[in-house]
């Protein structure tokens, strides 16, 4: 198998029969965009909608008792630390998505280091327990900053949710595997990786479990393919932002494929996630892998 990432070693995990449905959500506002084309001087950042957005989340999951991991940004939680304290004392998993936002591929060990520590450090505070989980800004560890590994197993991270198992002009490591697995680094460090949901057709791979993807792909379609995973004893893992259930999508002015990317299907998104949460009973990735976690 190829192996872009210098890893020493990747191995499966053994997950249970009857693998749960996990439910992740990148809590950050509508302007947390890694767009290059985006002229920030014209956007008005004071406008927030992310307390409204995780709000509806929240109910959303409540008939089903659903669980879910909150990726959280530290600045996010500086500014709403009530929100903070909401979703864990609703029993949800608090998790890291970096402070700032910043693709990590474009920062260096130490000021990447730096950023997980101020966030994590804010986020465990208002969670009151240590946060084990990270995932990166725009999934930006790929084979340009495989170093991004170590610096989260150096910071106490037990998992991590970047890799993206297919390439595009942003993020993903072509070839890296579909399914959760516990990797080594080049220079010894151990993490569990949960790859954002894609599925194997021989050498085709489908990404299909949130963000343009689940906004572009027919229902019937992304429902056949979660029908699937579920067929070969697979959890099922849906991500997605609380921009992408707002009823008043901001749009920002991009490039013509960065406009695409970001405000195509939104209507459709919208109501697909929200089906999605109240057909299906969703958990965490702490404890869907907290057997694997342990070890």
């Amino acid at each position: 198998m190829r192996n872009p990432l210098n890893l020493r070693e990747i191995a499966p995990l053994d997950l249970p029969a009857q693998a749960p449905n996990v439910l992740t959500v990148d809590v950050e506002e509508w302007y947390h965009v890694n767009y290059h084309s985006a002229d920030w001087s014209r956007i008005d950042t004071s406008i927030s909608r992310v307390r409204e957005n995780t709000a509806d989340i929240l109910r959303a999951l409540e008939p089903q008792e659903s669980k879910a991991t909150f990726f959280i940004l530290g600045s996010v939680a500086e500014r709403h630390p009530d929100l903070v304290k909401a979703i864990a004392a609703d029993g949800h998993e608090i998790a890291c998505h970096s402070y700032s936002h910043k693709l990590i591929y474009e920062q260096n060990p130490a000021a990447f280091k730096e950023d997980v520590a101020r966030a994590a450090d804010v986020l465990s505070g208002l969670a009151g327990r240590k946060v084990i989980g990270f995932r990166a800004p725009s999934c930006s560890i790929t084979e340009r900053n495989p170093w991004a590994l170590d610096v989260l197993c150096e910071s106490g991270f037990l998992y991590d949710s970047s890799i993206f198992p297919i390439h595009n002009y942003m993020y993903g490591v072509a070839g890296f595997p579909v399914h959760p697995c516990r990797i080594t680094t080049a220079a010894g460090n151990s993490l569990i990786e949960i790859p954002p949901q894609a599925m194997e057709f021989g050498r085709l791979r489908i990404p299909f479990g949130g963000g343009i993807y689940l906004r572009l792909l027919p229902s019937f379609l992304q429902r056949a393919l979660v029908s699937i995973t579920h067929s070969r004893g697979d959890s099922f893992m849906l991500y997605f932002h609380p921009s992408d259930i707002d009823r008043r999508h901001i749009k920002i002015d991009l490039s013509l494929k960065e406009s695409f990317f970001n405000n195509v299907g939104r209507r459709s998104g919208r109501n697909k996630i929200l089906r999605l949460l109240n057909d299906f009973r969703w958990t965490t990735i702490a404890r869907a892998y907290s057997a694997s976690l342990r070890e």
